[in-house]
């Protein structure tokens, strides 16, 4: 069951795909309180959610702000992550419910800092809607808020192999010898996601040519090692030769997505992954 209440006067935020009715009355399990809500948790309560946040899978014990922040020390004294996902999964004892804030700023938590066993939390204006889902288990639950805000696509075959990302590869020769490391001790290596230390100053679609000065021959040594492998290959080179034949930009969109098409064409942030012809001179600009 997922029960609908709102306060002051929320912006529409795109987040839920399901049209629910206002409930009037109290809010369940929750106690209002001078900002926001709290929620006395026992000895064995467990809080789970929040995605992209410090500490463990239980938030318990830790305060929070959900805020999209570029953090690059990732460290368990920190407040926010890049990720800010608004969904608690509470298992106290015979309850088990979860809480989704729909509000597009920033979202105090509380779970079990300033006093063990209560959990505060409160948004920064108080416009937003809030939604509580009960009457079943954490899987039930889950299951629930899924439908809620729309279950995500199957990503493609080749997505779920291992990936080895970190920040950062400083040059050419540190993401060969990721390559041979895995290769040396045995284990599976589908592709290596570079950040953002092959570009020049940072910038988008440029290459810094003295840490990385043959992007498209390193490419090849892994695709020879098949790092980049099964049906990415095919795309990868339709595209790279298009751009060698004097096409600007091309596109890998996924046709699974709705309005996929759309959405890379008419939106600014696209939908799918570009490929563009390097222009010496190192930043080529958006348009």
């Amino acid at each position: 069951m997922i029960q609908r209440f709102s306060f002051g006067h929320p912006i529409p935020t795109g987040s839920v795909e399901q049209v629910l009715p206002l409930c009037a009355g109290s809010v369940p399990f929750l106690t209002p309180a001078a900002e926001g809500w709290t929620y006395r948790m026992r000895e064995d309560c467990v809080v789970y959610g929040l995605g992209e946040m410090p500490r463990g899978l239980n938030k318990r014990g830790w305060h929070y702000i959900a805020n999209n922040t570029d953090e690059s020390h990732h460290t368990e004294d920190k407040l926010s992550y890049y990720g800010a996902h608004n969904f608690l999964l509470i298992r106290n004892g015979e309850d088990c419910f979860g809480l989704f804030v729909d509000f597009p700023g920033k979202v105090h938590y509380d779970i079990g800092y300033t006093r063990h066993d209560t959990l505060c939390f409160h948004t920064e204006e108080p416009d937003y809607e809030l939604y509580v889902l009960s009457g079943g288990d954490e899987n039930a639950l889950c299951k629930e808020f899924r439908a809620l805000i729309g279950r995500s696509y199957i990503p493609p075959k080749w997505a779920f192999g291992l990936a080895q990302s970190r920040w950062g590869y400083k040059t050419e020769e540190d993401v060969r010898e990721v390559a041979r490391q895995y290769k040396a001790n045995g284990l599976p290596l589908d592709m290596i996601c570079m950040d953002i230390d092959y570009m020049q100053g940072y910038a988008d679609f440029t290459v810094n040519r003295e840490r990385f000065p043959d992007l498209k021959k390193l490419s090849d040594e892994l695709k020879a090692e098949g790092i980049i492998s099964g049906g990415m290959i095919p795309k990868v080179e339709c595209c790279t030769n298009a751009i060698r034949a004097g096409v600007r930009k091309v596109f890998i969109i996924d046709g699974r997505v709705p309005h996929a098409l759309l959405i890379e064409t008419l939106t600014d942030e696209g939908a799918g992954t570009m490929f563009k012809k390097e222009i010496e001179g190192n930043y080529v600009p958006k348009s």
